[in-house]
């Protein structure tokens, strides 16, 4: 089966019906989607992708290759317990942690910033998608989220590099992703995947989470409780 693709340019037309149904059965059945014309500039994620992979050559290959990890290949035993993937994490709500991050170039920081900005943006809108769909109010998964500092949003910044020995290691393990929205520059959400160790070529995963403020109180809308209306804490 195709993972469903989502046009956001067609909730502007007369085809925004049939639109918001595709997106109601990608969430409910499936957990996860591609989004055509999503607002995201094209050219700002090029731009981030090449300083990622340029970060990761100068900063992150040598030391990566040279880790237990890659070591633990020449042991010819499959390893389950380990990923072959070089990462960081980055913080941006509430609190940012970017300029801590002393080795990332400061065009690098300002492009992951403006990146981030438009993220947010989406993921509101997928909240929103998510909110008429349901027949409940459209900002209702924007406040539930934000607590008293507003939602809490990061990116893990994976590399997968070339492996000599792919059938000893996965790139990542099947998983499945806790929390709100995961935006993969052109997927989100949640559903069991993997990355598979590659012996040809490096691939680049920058993952976006758009989660719960950490004292956001999440319960069901009361809308969609029956009959008694019952809440978490009630």
């Amino acid at each position: 089966m195709e993972i469903p693709v989502i046009d956001f340019g067609m909730l502007e037309t007369e085809k925004r019906s049939e639109t918001m149904a595709l997106h109601h059965q990608a969430c409910q059945k499936w957990g996860f989607f591609m989004i055509e014309n999503h607002g995201v500039e094209k050219e700002l994620m090029e731009k981030l992708k090449l300083l990622t992979k340029m970060h990761y050559e100068e900063n992150m290959k040598d030391s990566f290759f040279n880790s237990e990890t890659a070591k633990s290949l020449d042991n010819n035993g499959y390893i389950s317990k380990t990923d072959w993937e070089s990462t960081f994490f980055i913080s941006h709500r509430p609190n940012s942690n970017i300029n801590h991050l002393t080795t990332l170039s400061q065009d690098l920081r300002k492009t992951m910033e403006e990146y981030i900005d438009q993220l947010i943006k989406l993921a509101e809108k997928l909240s929103e998608l998510m909110c008429e769909n349901l027949g409940i109010e459209k900002n209702h998964i924007i406040e539930a989220f934000s607590g008293s500092k507003g939602p809490s949003v990061g990116t893990k910044v994976a590399m997968y590099p070339h492996c000599p020995r792919p059938e000893l290691i996965r790139g990542l393990r099947e998983h499945t992703d806790a929390g709100g929205i995961v935006l993969l520059l052109k997927t989100t959400k949640s559903a069991l995947h993997r990355v598979m160790a590659m012996k040809d070529g490096d691939r680049l995963s920058i993952a976006t989470f758009y989660n719960p403020s950490g004292d956001a109180i999440i319960s069901p809308a009361s809308e969609l409780l029956l009959p008694s209306h019952v809440r978490f804490q009630d």
